[in-house]
């Protein structure tokens, strides 16, 4: 059996003490929801969708088509009835998506947290669909903002994402978009002030160079303190995955007595040279794109203060 000890993000204010067949965990699992979510809806004549930006997760809640016609060219009665029509139409297209829309904002789960709403879409459409008279009013307080996009339905959502970052600042993916993106641009330039790979990063921690290090939340790798009982030679060992772990000869005296006085996770490591060295820790998840993206340089890198030289 494996025992882990976990401390809460924030103080726990609840004393709790009951004899059950099960640990009451639903307190702890409180305190790690997004404080902070924001609601999206992406929108045109001929598709919507909506969408809920919950710290690193941008979860599609509903995709909807219209199957509303276009507009009718001819001229006479029968042009004025089926615009009648369509506009019978449109109006219940705006009902069925409204309604989705106020079931996932004013969720009991969200609607606390709820800390804007931003419509987006091409044209007037998104307006339109505000003033349409459907929406619950407290979602149309909570509207922070209309974005125009190129596309609606769930691509809509993602560049609604892309186009407002300066309202999702306090969004933890769109931070982690940011941080990415900063990263490989920098890497791309090609001057030296980006290094991705657990031993270069590590170098460049030590060196004292690195001044934002950037690491994904499942990286698989541990710290080892080892001391020679010959010579009392101390060193850091990095051991990665399945890495072998036995001890190796001193790089000191050459004599095999170099044995381990503590092993840690690497982000327990990186938390205490972060303090020694004076540098920036940014974990992000690996399960946004962005972070799979990151994944795929390794997993960990660092933005330096200042170019190396080996």
């Amino acid at each position: 059996m494996e025992i882990y000890m976990v401390v809460p993000p924030v103080p726990v204010n609840i004393s709790l003490y009951r004899c059950d067949s099960h640990f009451h965990l639903e307190y702890l699992e409180e305190l790690l929801k997004e404080k902070e979510i924001y609601g999206l809806v992406a929108i045109d004549i001929n598709d919507a969708a909506v969408g809920i930006l919950e710290g690193t997760r941008l979860n599609i809640y509903s995709t909807h088509t219209s199957g509303i016609p276009g507009k009718h060219r001819a001229g006479g009665q029968s042009a004025r009835r089926f615009e009648r029509l369509r506009e019978m139409e449109v109006n219940e297209y705006f009902r069925r998506v409204s309604r989705r829309v106020n079931e996932a904002f004013l969720n009991d789960d969200y609607a606390d947290r709820m800390k804007g709403i931003i419509i987006g879409g091409p044209g007037y459409t998104k307006r339109d669909f505000v003033n349409s008279g459907h929406l619950d009013y407290r979602v149309e307080q909570s509207i922070i903002d209309y974005v125009d996009t190129n596309y609606s339905g769930e691509d809509g959502i993602r560049e609604l994402v892309d186009k407002a970052e300066k309202l999702l600042e306090d969004a933890r993916y769109v931070k982690e978009k940011q941080i990415v993106d900063g990263f490989i641009e920098e890497a791309a330039r090609g001057m030296g002030l980006a290094t991705y790979g657990l031993k270069e990063t590590m170098g460049a921690i030590r060196s004292g160079a690195a001044d934002i290090v950037i690491i994904v939340d499942d990286f698989e790798a541990n710290v080892s303190r080892e001391r020679c009982k010959t010579c009392s030679f101390t060193d850091d060992r990095l051991i990665k995955g399945e890495e072998d772990e036995r001890s190796q000869a001193c790089p000191s005296c050459g004599k095999s007595t170099l044995e381990t006085e503590t092993k840690i996770p690497i982000l327990e490591y990186l938390d205490k040279m972060s303090e020694l060295y004076g540098v920036k820790v940014e974990v992000i998840s690996s399960r946004t794109e962005y972070g799979k993206i990151f994944k795929q340089l390794g997993g960990i890198g660092a933005l330096l203060r200042y170019k190396l030289t080996y």
